[in-house]
């Protein structure tokens, strides 16, 4: 049986009326060095005992979360409920990641971010600040979601998308830009059809004007 990478201490904390245990790693692993304590657990489902995930610093895994593969979560953030931080992923400074949330891949999550509902954080997607991402939110590619923005709803953020200030997307940036296109072409189509309209009008009042 494999020897396990961590164990749970005695120091406590009680955390939203959870009571969570510091960590202590027994082997040397990734960055981590055997006798290193990291951050708070509520139990072992919480942190995986394979591979290189870690939880450091004053960070808070508890509930049904989960961090596995090589995902670091750190500093003072918290992740809970049934959310997933995995593969390569990292979460740190005062975030918190929760509901069903998922931050995966090589994506970070940092500052006063929250992450919760159903959204996804993925590839090498950013989201700092005070930003939120919410509801079925997909944030993916190189996307870069900050400052006291808001992505929620459907939203899909993909490519080099980047949204700032406190800018607010809750539907598909790229759907909206196909809705309007079909918009305008519908305008086109509509346009044409009273000209050919009035063209049609016009041919016959010509050909009596030269019977005359």
């Amino acid at each position: 049986m494999k020897k396990k990478k961590y164990e749970l201490t005695t120091e406590t904390k009680m955390v939203e009326g959870t009571k969570v245990y510091r960590i202590k790693a027994l082997i040397d692993f990734g960055d981590v060095k055997a006798g290193e304590y990291g951050g708070y657990i509520q139990n072992e489902r919480n942190l995986s005992q394979t591979d290189n995930a870690w939880v450091k610093g004053n960070a808070k895994v508890y509930g049904n979360a989960v961090v596995k593969d090589d995902a670091v979560v750190k500093d003072n953030a918290v992740v809970n409920d049934n959310a997933v931080v995995e593969e390569s992923a990292w979460v740190t400074g005062a975030a918190t990641v929760c509901g069903n949330a998922v931050v995966s891949d090589f994506a970070m999550v940092c500052g006063a971010v929250v992450v919760k509902g159903n959204a996804w954080v993925g590839d090498d997607a950013v989201v700092t600040g005070n930003a939120l991402v919410t509801g079925n939110a997909l944030v993916t590619g190189k996307a870069w979601v900050k400052d006291n923005a808001w992505v929620g709803g459907a939203a899909r953020l993909e490519g080099d998308a980047v949204v700032e200030d406190n800018a607010v997307v809750t539907e598909n940036p790229l759907k909206k830009e196909y809705e309007a296109s079909s918009l305008k072409l519908n305008d086109l189509k509509s346009t044409a059809k009273k000209e050919y309209s009035q063209k049609e009008n016009y041919i016959p009042k010509k050909e009596k004007q030269i019977e005359r």
